[in-house]
C-alpha cells in the first residue's frame, strides 16, 4: 500500500514541479558581448540575448564610454547626465519611460529587462535616444558602435594625445650643432637709387638719392646719400652706419659706428655721430622665468594649462581639489586659460590676459648700452649716454 501511495503522490506532484520550472525559466540568456567602438577599440560588456536581439547593460556600456550613470539600489532605474551636466537622463523600468534633457520617451513593455546584475536596454534604443548606433552581430556576439556625438571617452583619448605632444614654454630647444655665421671682409649687397626733376616756372629742382647696403669688416654697413640741386650736398642729410653683431659674446654683442641711434632725454638739432656698445641680444626673447599659479577645484578633476591656445601642462587635483602650476612668463600679450575636466566629461574654463613688456629682463640679467659721440649740429657738441637695465 505504501509503494502505491508514493507512486500516486509522485504522479500528482510531478506536473506541478514541471510547471513551476517552466514558469521560472526566463525567455532570454545572459552573456557577454564584445563592444567595438569606432576610433577607440573595444571591451566586453554584459548583455542579454532575447531571440535575435541584444539588450546591452546600461551601466556597463556607459562606464566604458565614461558617461555618468548611477544604478538605483532596487536596480529599477539608471540616472545621470549625457555629455553635459545639464542634459540629465532617467531610465525607469517601473514606468517604462526614459527622460533625456527636455525629451521624454515611452517604452514598450519588453524594451527594458531587469536581471539580478542590472538593467538592460534594447540595443536599437541606444541609437534612437542617445545617438549611439549599435549594430548587433548574432553570429559573433559582438556590437559595432559608431556615433557622431563627442563622447567623454573619445574626448579623453584626444586630450591624452595632445598631452603627449604638448609644447614646453619653459625650455627652449637646444641644438646639438650650431652653424655660425661667416662674416665676409667686404661685400656689396643691394643698391637702390632714385632721381627726380621738377620745374615750377623758371625754377628747376633735381633730387637724387642713393641707398647702399653691404658688409665691411664683417659688419652690416648702410650708406644713404641725398643730393638736392637747390640745397647742394649737405652732410647733415646723409646717413651712414656700420653695425657689427655677435650674439655669442655675452659681454659685448653689438658695436655700432656712424650715425648711431640714441634716445636723448631732450631734443637734438641733429643726429649723433659716434660709437655705441651694447651687450643686448638682437634675438627676440620668448620667456623670462615663471610664476606659481595655485587654486582649488573639485577633487580628482584634471586641470589643463593653455597659453595662447597651446596646451603647456596639466595636473590632476588632489583629494581636496588643490592644484598648482609653474606658469612661464612669455613676452607680449598672452591669454592664460585653465580648463577643468571632470571624471564624466564635465568641463569648465577660466581665462585671463597677461601682458609682459618686451623690455622686461629675466631675473639677475644685466643689459647695458653705451653711446658716445658728437651732435651733428655744426657746433661739435659732445653727447654721451649710458643705459643700464637689471632684471629683478
Amino acid at each position: 500500500m505504501s509503494i502505491k501511495f508514493l507512486a500516486l503522490a509522485f504522479m500528482i506532484v510531478m506536473p506541478y514541479f514541471s510547471m513551476a520550472s517552466r514558469v521560472q525559466e526566463p525567455d532570454y540568456e545572459e552573456i557577454s558581448v564584445y563592444i567595438n567602438v569606432q576610433g577607440l577599440g573595444g571591451t566586453e560588456v554584459d548583455a542579454v540575448i532575447k531571440g535575435k536581439e541584444a539588450y546591452i547593460s546600461i551601466s556597463g556600456l556607459f562606464d566604458f564610454l565614461k558617461v555618468k550613470n548611477v544604478l538605483a539600489e532596487d536596480q529599477q532605474s539608471v540616472s545621470g547626465f549625457f555629455l553635459r551636466p545639464q542634459d540629465e537622463y532617467l531610465i525607469d523600468k517601473t514606468n517604462n519611460h526614459i527622460k533625456l534633457g527636455t525629451a521624454s520617451y515611452n517604452l514598450e513593455k519588453d524594451d527594458l529587462i531587469q536581471t539580478g546584475t542590472g538593467l538592460y536596454l534594447r540595443s536599437k534604443l541606444f541609437t534612437e535616444i542617445f545617438s549611439l548606433t549599435c549594430v548587433f552581430d548574432f553570429s559573433t556576439l559582438s556590437v559595432n558602435l559608431s556615433t557622431q556625438v563627442n563622447l567623454p571617452v573619445l574626448q579623453e583619448k584626444r586630450q591624452e594625445l595632445m598631452r603627449k605632444n604638448m609644447s614646453n614654454f619653459n625650455n627652449e630647444a637646444v641644438a646639438d650643432t650650431t652653424v655660425k655665421r661667416r662674416n665676409k671682409a667686404f661685400n656689396i649687397g643691394t643698391a637702390d637709387w632714385a632721381v627726380s626733376a621738377t620745374q615750377t616756372g623758371r625754377i628747376t629742382n633735381t633730387i637724387a638719392n642713393l641707398q647702399l647696403g653691404g658688409v665691411v669688416a664683417g659688419g652690416e654697413t648702410t650708406l644713404g646719400l641725398y643730393y638736392q640741386q637747390n640745397g647742394g650736398f649737405n652732410l647733415r642729410q646723409q646717413y651712414y652706419l656700420w653695425h657689427y653683431v655677435d650674439n655669442s659674446k655675452p659681454l659685448l654683442r653689438q658695436i655700432s659706428a656712424g650715425k648711431i641711434p640714441v634716445q636723448p632725454l631732450s631734443s637734438l638739432l641733429g643726429g649723433v655721430i659716434g660709437v655705441q656698445l651694447s651687450n643686448a641680444s638682437t634675438m627676440f626673447r620668448k620667456s623670462q622665468g615663471s610664476y606659481t599659479l595655485a587654486s582649488v577645484t573639485k577633487p580628482d578633476w584634471v586641470v589643463e594649462l593653455y597659453i595662447n591656445s597651446i596646451l603647456v601642462n596639466y595636473v590632476k587635483a588632489d583629494a581636496s581639489g588643490f592644484y598648482s602650476f609653474q606658469v612661464p612668463v612669455t613676452y607680449g600679450t598672452s591669454i592664460v586659460k585653465l580648463r577643468f575636466i571632470g571624471p564624466w566629461g564635465e568641463e569648465q574654463t577660466q581665462e585671463q590676459q597677461v601682458i609682459t613688456p618686451y623690455n622686461f629682463l629675466p631675473k639677475g640679467e644685466v643689459e647695458y648700452t653705451v653711446s658716445n659721440g658728437m651732435v651733428d649740429d655744426g657746433r661739435q657738441s659732445r653727447f654721451s649716454r649710458t643705459d643700464i637695465k637689471y632684471g629683478l
